[in-house]
């Protein structure tokens, strides 16, 4: 029992998992999907399992040619300044904000506001 009972089969590119026309498989998506909807949704994907509870370390069920996935919720702040009035103002807000260890990327949009 055991011996020779794993076989190669030929498949061509259109019908693999992880091919054109399966971009992954759905074996390792069911493995980690969870872990992806829970930081999805800003919860911690393994609180007490791991050191950072943003991090998830999972791999797929796929014994003979397993994955190891890792998994990393990655936060971001907005911040909503009101009243800048000038490019100087932006320059000087962006240069204090870059000074940040945390902060990675500074970004100005225009939001507009309708009152009803």
């Amino acid at each position: 029992m055991g011996l020779n009972t794993l076989k190669q089969t030929v498949h061509t590119a259109e019908g693999i998992a992880g091919g054109e026309a399966f971009p992954h498989c759905s074996e390792a998506w069911d493995a980690i999907s969870r872990y992806i909807y829970t930081g999805l949704q800003g919860g911690s994907i393994m609180r007490g399992w791991m050191n950072d509870e943003r991090i998830m370390i999972a791999c797929c069920s796929d014994g003979t040619r397993p994955v190891i996935f890792k998994i990393e919720r990655i936060d971001y702040k907005a911040l909503y300044i009101d009243g800048i009035q000038s490019e100087q103002c932006k320059n000087e807000i962006k240069d204090v904000l870059e000074q940040i260890d945390e902060v990675m990327e500074v970004i100005f949009e225009m939001i507009i506001l309708k009152y009803t």
